[in-house]
């Protein structure tokens, strides 16, 4: 009897158990997080058999097709260098191009086949997906190669990325696919960049607003050596600071596809190498996009000697053959993902009596895990799930062949569904599970996103800079428009500043917030600068509503406004002092002349006169026509009075002696 047919055995089997018996089972709190046994099967109407899909792409992956491939590529055309100061290839790597081409052609029906695209000349080609404006997904390796004959070196790569394209070429997905081949690596002829052709791509199409959902990326994978996990195909997914949640998803869901479908082969490589650290996965990881790379476990040396041939003796096309399933297979559930089914997962463990199993679990989203298992040994089975602590969050067993749970998760990441025979007959279980998940981690799961018509594997659909879960949930845009409101700011830079991306004129300054953002104002205050004047009436009297002293004079514009001063010039009245400083003086600062006597405030000002007084020393007499205008007239009297007395001395003795000289 094949899986499948035992599976829908099981499931008949379980339908007519919970018809006509239902499981007797309580609720159960662990650690104050209830969990509700059902008492009918957990598993969602709009399922898609996932595991199914997986058995039957893998079917379809030949090594021997691969080797040939390389073979070809590596003896026909070795030494495919890129030039890169000219960014130009060597006669043998454009002829590697056209074999590239050509095959690809061929084995997709002439539906697709590559273009240049970016200034490195990267081979794209493109497989439509049935919805449009969604973020694509990108399966790359190298075609470059500065060695001879360059098997492994990227013959192999070069052969991963066209067979996936072959083996894709009738399966109907909502995202679009990009076939990638790059030219070259950091270490081989550029300095900076760590991988400028993939660089040069993701920059373009994050430009036509079309981020990448996830990078796979082919690399060295044949050599298989006697080491320990020499012989497994390596996941590497960065380290530190570089890891995304997106990215150890797409590791795991290579071990567990590898595990139900494959040969059991991958294996996630915790610690990165040269190869991660040059690979054009490692620089989308830089943009934040999910990215994986698929490589042997170590690194060798005879792909930079001439011993690089495709029947090298330590040359194994198992791990390419792997990578180029679990890369297929990844494509495929990221690409019906959209469809809003609930992925089914199944399978069957053999349980010696008194032992247990471990099934991994990878739980991305805050929602329920449903999980259906049966047997058909006399025995009990005890299943618990534990989070990422190794706490155990649900316990249930059963002795009656079938047994059901449900557990609403809180944490995401690893989990693992532990299943214990603790009879004495050994027993196979069979266990079939579903979890709502939400790979892009932006708080919708996947089977709800289809409903708002977003990407359920893009965080950020209409690519605004605000995720979707936000923009549905959180603030009523909508999350296939970047400018929900139309007024010129899209709906992220909305959120970060404080306005409302649904009103046109968050403040209610009359000024829109797309307007205010582009000329640097806050669009959820209608002061921007805080001066007590609104921005639009400051934009009407010409005054900057980024400054509250537009003329820098000292004085705050909402000042000049009460006092009448022109806030746009720190001397309003244009006579040489600044307005701050008339005021301060109680002069007007609107007039040149503030006391009206004639002269000039700033030459009263020069020559120690009051200028907001005609009279500076009171004595009557205004100061344009004041011999001293400083001082007062009655204080100078008595020096006058004995000058005239002087005078008039001067004038009796001279008349006296006149009068004496002629009388002599």
């Amino acid at each position: 009897m094949t899986r499948d047919q035992i599976f829908r055995y099981t499931a008949i089997f379980a339908v007519m158990v919970l018809v006509f018996s239902p499981v007797l089972a309580a609720d159960v709190q662990i650690q104050n997080t209830s969990i509700s046994l059902n008492t009918q099967s957990n598993i969602p109407s709009s399922t898609f058999d996932i595991t199914s899909t997986w058995d039957s792409l893998f079917g379809g992956v030949s090594s021997s097709w691969m080797q040939n491939f390389v073979q070809e590529m590596s003896e026909n055309f070795p030494h495919r260098t890129w030039y890169t100061l000219d960014k130009a290839p060597s006669p043998n790597l454009e002829g590697a191009w056209g074999l590239a081409n050509t095959t690809l052609k061929a084995e997709t029906n002439n539906e697709l086949s590559f273009k240049i695209m970016t200034p490195f000349l990267n081979l794209v080609a493109i497989k439509n997906g049935t919805e449009s404006n969604i973020a694509p997904i990108i399966v790359a390796g190298t075609i470059g190669s500065r060695y001879s004959p360059a098997a492994n070196a990227y013959a192999a790569s070069v052969a991963g990325v066209l067979h996936v394209a072959s083996i894709l070429k009738n399966v109907n997905l909502t995202n679009d696919v990009y076939f990638v081949l790059v030219n070259t690596y950091q270490s081989y002829h550029t300095i900076d960049d760590t991988n400028p052709g993939m660089e040069a791509l993701i920059e373009l199409l994050l430009e036509q607003g079309r981020r990448p959902a996830a990078l796979l990326w082919f690399d060295h994978i044949l050599f298989e050596s006697d080491y320990s996990n020499g012989e497994k195909l390596a996941v590497q997914y960065g380290m530190g600071d570089e890891v995304l949640d997106g990215s150890k998803y797409l590791a795991f869901l290579s071990t567990q596809i590898s595990e139900l479908s494959g040969n059991n082969r991958a294996i996630i490589k915790t610690s990165t190498n040269d190869y991660w650290d040059e690979s054009g996965a490692a620089e989308a990881v830089t943009f934040g996009i999910p990215s994986i790379l698929f490589s042997q476990y170590y690194i060798d040396y005879v792909s930079a000697s001439d011993d690089d041939v495709y029947n090298y003796s330590n040359y194994t096309y198992a791990m390419l053959r792997e990578a180029a399933g679990v890369a297929s297979c990844i494509i495929s559930y990221l690409g019906h993902i959209n469809q809003g089914n609930t992925p089914l997962i199944q399978d069957s463990v053999l349980i010696p009596a008194g032992e247990a199993r471990n099934i991994k679990l990878y739980l991305t989203g805050i929602s329920s895990f449903n999980a259906s298992l049966s047997w058909s040994d006399s025995t009990t089975i005890v299943v618990n799930i534990r989070n990422r602590f190794n706490v155990v969050v649900l316990t249930n067993s059963s002795s009656n062949n079938l047994l059901f749970l449900n557990y609403s998760n809180t944490w995401t990441r690893e989990h693992t569904l532990r299943i214990r025979n603790t009879g004495t007959n050994s027993t196979t279980v069979q266990y079939n599970y579903t979890h709502f998940y939400d790979f892009d981690q932006d708080g919708l799961t996947d089977n709800i996103e289809p409903i708002y018509g977003t990407d359920a594997i893009n965080s950020d659909s209409d690519f605004d800079l605000a995720d979707d879960y936000s923009e549905v949930m959180v603030y009523g845009s909508d999350p296939l428009i970047r400018d929900t409101d139309s007024d010129g700011a899209i709906d992220g830079i909305e959120i970060m500043l404080g306005s409302d991306p649904t009103v046109v004129d968050t403040d209610g300054d009359t000024l829109s917030d797309g307007f205010e953002i582009d000329a640097g104002y806050s669009p959820s205050s209608n002061d921007t600068d805080e001066d007590n004047i609104a921005d639009n009436i400051e934009l009407e009297l010409g005054l900057n509503p980024l400054s509250n002293d537009t003329d820098q004079d000292g004085l705050l514009d909402y000042q000049e406004l009460v006092a009448g001063t022109d806030g746009t010039s720190p001397d309003s009245d244009g006579d040489g002092l600044s307005d701050l400083f008339e005021l301060l003086n109680y002069m007007n600062p609107l007039s040149q002349d503030s006391d009206q006597d004639g002269l000039s405030d700033a030459y009263e000002i020069e020559h120690c006169l009051m200028p907001n007084n005609a009279d500076t020393d009171s004595d009557s007499i205004p100061d344009n026509i004041d011999w001293a205008p400083r001082e007062h007239w009655i204080n100078i009297v008595p020096v006058v009075s004995f000058g005239v007395f002087l005078l008039v001395m001067c004038i009796w003795l001279l008349m006296k002696k006149r009068t004496y000289s002629r009388g002599v």
